[in-house]
C-alpha cells in the first residue's frame, strides 16, 4: 500500500480525511447522506465523528476506520501522486512542500463497502490580490521578505532516529500532515516557521509594527520576528529567531508526567511570576498589547528564564474574555488567570482534560518555539 499521512477535518455531522501521499494531498469528503443501505458502517462512521471531534483521533480504531476509508483511494493516491526523485533533507525546502497538488474526493458506501468516489484537482491558491496588499506595505527595510526555495526545513531529531537525516518523503510524512514544517534555516540562521492558511493583511502588518517596537526599545525574552517567507505570489508565513528551550510554562507548572518530580518549585514559580510580570508591564510602556496570554505562550529557556512569545492578534477561550480581546484590560485578566494557573492547585485551568489535550497535542506534533 501507498505510504501516507493522514490528517481530520470536522464539520458538524462529517469528516474530511486528509491524506497526504508524497507530495499530493487529498480530501476525502465522509457524510451520512454518502452511505447507502449501510447502516453498521453509519454507526462506525458516526462513533469515529464523536472521537475525532473529541480530539481522539490518536486512537487506534480511528487509524483503522483511516485506512479502511483511504483504502478504495490508493489507485487514485498512486496514479495522481507517483513517488518523487529522493534527495538529502538538507536539500528540502518550504518551497518543495508548498509547491503540491490538491485533490478533493468523497466516500461513498454502498452495502457496507466503501467506493472511491470523485477525486477532483483544486486550484492551489486563489490569495494573490491580498497577498500583493500586504507585500507592498509590508516592512521590508525591517524584517525581510525571503523566497521559500531558500527557506531548508531542517529534520526533526527525533523522526530522524538522532541522525539527522532523513529522505525527502519522510519529511514530507513528518511535517506536511499539519502543515506546519517548524524548525528551517535561512540566511545561516535557525529560524521557526509559523504558516500562515491565508493572508490577514491587518493581523500580519500589525505583529510587524509590535516587533518593530520591540527591537527598537530593547525588551528582552520575547519572541523576535525575523521576516516574512513567500512562494510567489503566495505569502506562507512569518520567521522567527529560534528559540532553545527546555518545555513551555504549562509543562513546568502541571509537570511532564504523573510524578511531581518534574514540576517546577514554589521559588521558580515566583521567579518566572515576577519575570512574566515585568515583562508584559514593559511591553504596555512602548504600546504593545501581549494578546494570548496563556501558558503555553511562555517558553522558559535554557538558563531558566521566561520568554514570551505569540503576538499575533487573536485570544484563548478562558484565560481572556472575548469581548478584551488585543488590549490591555484583556492582558491583565490574562495575567491575573496565569497567575491563579501558576499558584492554586485547586485552578479551574488545572482541569485534568486540559493536561490530557495538551499532551495528545505535544505527542501529535511536539515542542514549538518562535
Amino acid at each position: 500500500m501507498t505510504r501516507w499521512a493522514v490528517g481530520w477535518d470536522v464539520g458538524p455531522n462529517s469528516l474530511d480525511l486528509v491524506v497526504l501521499v508524497h507530495n499530493c494531498d487529498f480530501s476525502i469528503f465522509i457524510g451520512p447522506r454518502n452511505f447507502s443501505n449501510s447502516p453498521c458502517a453509519l454507526t462506525k462512521f458516526k462513533r469515529i465523528h464523536t472521537l475525532v471531534h473529541q480530539g481522539k483521533d490518536y486512537l487506534d480504531e480511528v487509524w483503522d476506520f483511516a485506512d479502511w476509508a483511504a483504502g478504495p483511494f490508493v489507485q487514485a493516491f498512486a496514479s495522481n501522486a507517483p513517488e518523487p526523485p529522493v534527495r538529502p533533507f538538507n536539500q528540502l525546502t518550504l518551497a518543495d512542500l508548498y509547491d503540491r497538488k490538491h485533490f478533493d474526493c468523497q466516500l461513498n458506501v454502498v452495502d457496507e463497502t466503501p467506493v472511491a468516489g470523485l477525486d477532483t484537482p483544486r486550484d492551489n491558491y486563489d490569495g494573490q490580490s491580498d497577498d500583493a496588499n500586504l507585500l507592498a506595505k509590508w516592512y521590508t527595510g525591517r524584517f525581510p521578505v525571503l523566497d521559500a526555495k531558500d527557506v531548508v526545513v531542517v529534520a526533526n531529531p527525533d523522526f530522524s532516529g538522532g541522525r539527522g537525516e532523513a529522505c525527502e518523503e519522510e519529511l514530507m510524512m513528518d511535517y506536511t500532515m499539519f502543515d506546519c514544517p517548524r524548525r528551517v534555516t535561512a540566511d545561516g540562521r535557525d529560524l521557526f516557521f509559523k504558516s500562515v492558511p491565508y493572508t490577514e493583511e491587518t493581523v500580519l502588518l500589525s505583529s510587524a509594527a509590535k516587533y518593530a517596537k520591540i527591537i527598537e526599545s530593547g525588551v528582552l525574552r520575547t519572541s523576535r520576528l525575523y521576516g516574512l517567507v513567500v512562494a510567489p505570489p503566495r505569502v506562507l508565513g512569518l520567521l522567527y529567531d529560534w528559540i532553545p528551550f527546555e518545555r513551555s510554562l504549562f509543562y513546568a507548572v502541571i509537570g511532564d508526567d504523573d510524578s511531581d518530580k518534574n514540576k517546577a518549585t514554589l521559588a521558580e514559580r515566583e521567579k518566572w511570576a515576577h519575570q512574566i510580570k515585568d515583562m508584559d508591564a514593559r511591553l504596555h510602556e512602548i504600546q504593545v498589547v501581549w494578546g494570548d496570554v496563556k501558558p503555553d505562550n511562555v517558553l522558559i529557556d535554557k538558563n531558566g528564564d521566561v520568554v514570551i512569545i505569540d503576538f499575533e492578534a487573536g485570544f484563548t477561550g478562558g484565560w481572556i474574555d472575548a469581548e478584551k480581546q488585543d488590549t490591555v484590560e484583556g492582558d491583565l485578566q490574562g495575567l491575573e488567570r496565569l497567575m491563579d494557573f501558576m499558584f492554586n492547585e485547586e485552578s479551574l485551568l488545572r482541569k485534568e482534560w486540559v493536561y490530557e489535550d495538551h499532551m495528545q497535542q505535544d505527542r501529535e506534533q511536539g515542542p514549538m518555539a518562535w
